[in-house]
Formats: structure tokens, sequence, C-alpha cells
């Protein structure tokens, strides 16, 4: 088995329609990392994208295979949805010592869903829809429900590449400082300024302006960008939007959360 992770291409949620229409699949893009299941028939080892085995091993129960999925541990959706240990297996490229990646994505999704059930939990295989239904997935489950994003298939070979629709919002912050190459920012609630977190992506001229006189800044409005906001009002993987003269005061835990829920 030589098999690389497929590349992901990378749109905008106004592209939804447009990819809906031209790629045969869609599932949910999970908050996990990047894992190779490899099923011996008595223990599954867990590898990531660096070829590092994960020290738990799990029960393979019979299966023999090398499965490609999402290991859902340790992030704030997995604990907080319940689903913290969970590996979402999505493809599958060797079955029963042989090689299936070769196969159309429609013939190996049934080898998949066999060995998800037979090797059962932690184990399960992602929820594969035609394409035609990723509008209303995006909005029940990504706007609503609070997923990652979307990923679209091709019904083709292993290693063609996917495209990836991610939810990002922008969020109205106050600095209240810098260093490292990053600003700290923070939100107004109850009256008060607390501090949300960290916001990178600045530009070297912006880092060195930060660097050289940080307290200029302090005070000042700016964009951030990002996915999910955390309960705090920070953005996981958050950068650096640019400056902006909207009040300082406006810039609320309340306001973060209405826009990071389309609201």
């Amino acid at each position: 088995m030589n098999y690389d992770r497929p590349e992901f291409l990378d749109l905008k949620a106004d592209k939804l329609e447009a990819a809906a229409g031209c790629v045969d699949f869609v599932e949910i893009k999970h908050d996990g990392r990047w894992v190779w299941a490899t099923a011996d028939g008595e223990t599954v080892t867990l590898t990531s994208l660096t070829g590092k085995a994960q020290a738990k091993r799990f029960p393979a129960r019979g299966v023999v295979g090398v499965f490609a999925g999402e290991y859902l541990h340790g992030t704030t959706r997995a604990r907080t949805c319940g689903s913290n240990g969970a590996v979402i297996l999505f493809d599958v490229v060797e079955f029963d010592r042989r090689d299936v990646g070769g196969l159309l994505l429609s013939e190996r999704r049934p080898l998949l869903e066999r060995a998800a059930v037979a090797l059962g939990s932690p184990f399960e295989a992602s929820d594969l829809r035609p394409a035609s239904e990723a509008p209303e997935m995006w909005d029940r489950l990504v706007m609503r429900g609070g997923h990652e994003g979307l990923v679209f298939k091709f019904d083709d070979a292993f290693g063609r590449e996917w495209v990836r629709l991610k939810r990002t919002c922008t969020i109205d912050y106050v600095c209240i400082g810098a260093g490292a190459g990053s600003v700290c920012v923070g939100l107004y609630e109850g009256g008060e300024l607390r501090e949300a977190g960290r916001l990178f992506g600045l530009t070297s001229k912006t880092r060195a302006e930060m660097e050289a006189n940080p307290g200029a800044f302090v005070g000042r409005t700016l964009r951030g960008t990002g996915m999910e906001l955390t309960e705090r009002g920070a953005l996981r993987h958050g950068r650096f939007a640019g400056w902006h003269d909207k009040p300082a005061e406006a810039c609320t835990l309340g306001a973060a959360r209405r826009a990071s829920s389309g609201l």
C-alpha cells in the first residue's frame, strides 16, 4: 500500500451551489486528525500523516485492511458533542489484502461500511450523501449544527483531489496587546473588556509596527477571521483581517456569537 492523502481544493461558502452541481458525493468535515487505520485481523493501529503510530490500539475483530479516517480526540467539539475518541472512517485503499484504491468510490464504499460494522465502536463510517444534498447539509449541520464544513468527492479512484468547503466567520475585536507575531484581542461582556484570545497571520509590516510600539495599538478595533467561535469568544484558527473604526464598546461577546451563528 503506497497512498498519500489526496490534495484539497478549498472553496468559499459562496461556491456551495456550484460544488453541489459538479461533484458526486458530499460528507461532513469533522474536527479531527487525519489517520490511517491499519487492521491486521487482530489489532487496529492508527498512524498519522507523518507516520507516527498512536499508542492506543483497538481490536480488529477479524478485519484486514487500510482505511483513511479522522480521529476525534481532544478537540473542543469532540468533547462537547460526546464523540471524543471516535474514529470516523471515510475511505479504504486496501481490503482483505487486496489493493482497492483504484476502484471507484461507489465501489469502495460498501467495503468500508462492512468493515466499520465489523470493527464496531469507536469506529464508524462517515455519512456519505449525494452532492445534491449539500445545501441542506450546510444549513443544518454546519451553520446551525456547528460542524467544521463539508468535503465533496468525485466518484473516482482514491487520490483524486477533494473539494473542501469550511465555515468561516468574521468577528470584531478590541486590541489589548501584541507579541510573538500575534495580536491579543478582547471582547466586552457586562461592560468589562475581557481577553478572548489571539489572532495570527499578521503581515511583516503590521508585525514590525506593533512590536515597535505596541501601546499605540491597544484599544483599536480590528477584524479577525476563523472557524468556530469558542465559549469565551476566541476564533479557532483565527487570523488578523485588518483594522477598522468601529467603536470598541460595540465589540461584545454577544455580537461575536450572533456573527458566528449567522444571525
